[in-house]
């Protein structure tokens, strides 16, 4: 279900059916999706959501956290958030360098 220590996390039951499909050994996936269905039953509420600025914080290879400052200062500043998630992972940002969205937004507003 995606779940582990960070963004991008990939499904177990993905791979594992991606993996037995390519054996020919699709009924095996069965073990998984019985797992996966329990975790989706039991911690549905808690279960990553995958959302367009997911997708482009991935692409710009940001930290998917940082979507709320990028949407709020998007929309704050009237900057387009595709700009906003690419000009922050050429500046490389890491998580824990909040401060530095609200700099790179201002940069590009004098572009």
């Amino acid at each position: 279900m995606g779940l582990g220590a960070g963004a991008g996390n990939a499904q177990l039951e993905n791979l594992a059916a991606n993996l037995l499909s390519e054996r020919g050994d699709v009924e095996s996936i069965r073990v998984y999706l019985k797992l996966s269905r329990l975790v989706e039953a039991v911690w549905s509420d808690y279960l990553p959501r995958i959302s367009g600025g997911s997708i482009e914080s991935a692409l710009s290879g940001v930290f998917s956290g940082y979507a709320p400052q990028v949407a709020k200062l998007s929309e704050e500043l009237g900057i387009d958030k595709s700009s906003l998630w690419k000009a922050i992972g050429k500046r490389k940002l890491v998580a824990g360098q909040e401060s530095m969205i609200r700099e790179i937004a201002q940069d590009l507003m004098n572009l």
